[in-house]
């Protein structure tokens, strides 16, 4: 006789293939899944996976994942609690017409239910629903956190509460949506955190924030558009990549993508925040305005061959006008379109590539080209430029990835940002939102070392230690109080033919100590430690620093409304 949990796991394999293109939704770009998949494709296993195009939906995410074949050890377990987490749960099939997971008919078996759930190896939530073409997601998280900094003569130690909420849909196998917020209150340490931290309340001075990521997205084969409220990942970069970085404040973008097994062509289109200001109308009517910031982005990727992969892209900011029609043109270059609207706006180009010679290992570099007076100035040094250094503003980033079938990877990376890259003479398109930069955080007129080891461990989680070498050349003030600009500040900087000169100005080096641990012993309950020792070794302008962050988080579970409204 055929057991009840046999029939199961056979209708749940004979769906499955269908239920993982039923996945349309898209999974935000912080996810750790993303590097996870990034050392995969280092180790060959995933040699058509884009780290440098985020986010992906969950259905590709799980077709990824669908497609590792042969891992062992720790690689092994962690592709399997990442398949559980990106696959349609069976639990669609076994209660169809329940929302509550874990729920059945009894208070006794309820109760039942939800303790083998706890210790089950699924995805908890709050509701859970699906069929072959359409599936909704409803989950519950609340958590603790607690920040210790010491930030020259700042000391904070604060404990906070953080409560959320998230829901994913597809509908119909093409349409998607994604809704997450999370609500941290009562802390001023919050400005450490590398999301909240950037919200417009913490921004503000406030000691509660609300942090909330949300997509709408539709794909068909190939083609993909998405409307999302959040951030992106575009680019290379161990730490943080160059173009777009994953932990930017949130802004709001529209992404239109084609995909292939060889190229892939990614076109965004962004709003960015302004400063405002209350102005007075006819009637003595009150209105609050502001200046309008966009950002487009192109990027054209191919990869001829599976160790092989090469990308040029070239991204605009511009201001003070409506959305500029010129800019939406899918095949006419952005640097042109920039000349035709008479020279008012900031573009950049960036080409990139990685190649992996052997299976674990991938180098990388990067190219960007903020503006440039000869092709021969990528070979000079400053100082030995055309037009007496007065124009080529470049980026060099160069790096190596090295991963072992251990669970272990080693990474290493040299970027330089040359003077007034990123900035523009025109204060409204530097490549910043709400003060902080778009890109890699290291700023202009600056180099950084980085140097990572990290351990991949079965419960998806790792442990990584960090080590950063950084120099920059900040603007000087004078005696009289007036500030010289050498380039070396991402927001008020303004490139006006004054020389470009790598590491002029105020100098300051300072190296950071890094290590970030985090746990997910059951699906749901997640712990992360995060320390960072920053030390001035020439200079007075960057102080010593150190943060500690602790934090644990608790999806739906039933003791998790006991503890709410105790004030835990």
């Amino acid at each position: 006789m055929i057991s009840r949990r046999a029939i199961l796991l056979l209708c749940a394999g004979l769906l499955c293939p269908v239920l993982l293109r039923a996945q349309a939704s898209l999974v935000p770009s912080d996810h750790p899944v993303y590097e996870w998949l990034a050392r995969q494709r280092a180790l060959g296993n995933a040699p058509g996976y884009s780290y440098e195009s985020l986010p992906l939906t969950r259905g590709q995410i799980a077709a990824l994942l669908a497609s590792l074949h042969g891992l062992s050890g720790i690689d092994s377990a962690l592709r399997k609690t990442y398949y559980i987490e990106f696959t349609p749960d069976t639990a669609y099939l076994r209660h169809p017409n329940t929302l509550l997971q874990g729920h059945d008919s009894g208070v006794g078996k309820t109760i039942a239910q939800k303790a083998r759930l706890l210790v089950s190896e699924r995805e908890p939530a709050l509701a859970a629903w699906g069929d072959s073409s359409t599936n909704v997601t409803v989950n519950y998280r609340w958590g603790l956190g607690w920040v210790s900094a010491h930030d020259g003569l700042t000391r904070i130690k604060d404990a906070y509460g953080d409560g959320g909420f998230r829901a994913y849909a597809t509908v119909e196998r093409h349409l998607g949506f994604h809704l997450q917020w999370n609500n941290p209150y009562n802390a001023e340490g919050l400005q450490y955190d590398p999301q909240y931290g950037k919200t417009g309340d913490v921004v503000a001075g406030h000691g509660s924030a609300f942090f909330a990521q949300g997509f709408a997205s539709w794909n068909r084969g190939p083609f993909e558009m998405d409307l999302g409220t959040g951030t992106l990942r575009m680019g290379l970069g161990a730490r943080e990549a160059v173009i777009f970085r994953q932990f930017s404040p949130n802004f709001t973008w529209v992404r239109l993508q084609f995909t292939s097994k060889v190229v892939q062509y990614t076109f965004v289109h962004g709003s960015l925040e302004a400063p405002t200001n209350d102005v007075i109308l006819p009637g003595g009517i009150i209105s609050r305005v502001a200046p309008a910031r966009w950002i487009a982005a192109r990027r054209f990727q191919i990869r001829p061959d599976r160790r092989l992969q090469l990308a040029f892209t070239e991204t605009v900011t511009y201001s003070n006008r409506g959305i500029d029609i010129s800019y939406l043109n899918p095949v006419y270059p952005l640097k042109l379109s920039e000349f035709d609207n008479g020279d008012r706006d900031d573009p950049i180009w960036f080409a990139d590539g990685v190649i992996r010679p052997v299976r674990g290992l991938e180098l990388y570099a990067t190219l960007g080209i903020d503006d440039m007076f000869s092709w021969k100035d990528v070979f000079r040094a400053t100082g030995h430029r055309s037009n007496n250094d007065g124009t080529t503003k470049l980026l060099y980033q160069g790096g190596v990835s090295a991963a072992v079938r251990t669970g272990t990877d080693v990474r290493a990376e040299y970027l330089r940002v040359e003077p007034y890259f990123y900035t523009h003479w025109l204060q409204l398109n530097t490549y910043q939102e709400r003060g902080f930069a778009l890109a890699n955080d290291v700023g202009p007129n600056a180099d950084e070392w980085w140097l990572s080891l990290k351990q991949w461990v079965p419960w998806r989680g790792w442990v990584q230690g960090s080590v950063r070498f950084v120099r920059q050349g900040l603007n000087p003030v004078n005696l009289a109080g007036q500030t010289i600009d050498v380039g070396g500040d991402l927001i008020t900087s303004r490139h006006t033919g004054q020389k470009v000169l790598f590491l002029a100005g105020d100098l300051q080096k300072w190296r950071a100590l890094g290590l970030d641990v985090g746990l997910e012993p059951r699906p749901g309950i997640q712990t992360r430690v995060t320390y960072e020792k920053r030390t001035a070794t020439l200079g007075s302008r960057v102080p010593n620093r150190s943060v500690l962050r602790l934090s644990l988080s608790l999806s739906f579970y039933p003791f998790t409304f006991l503890l709410r409204p105790l004030g835990l």
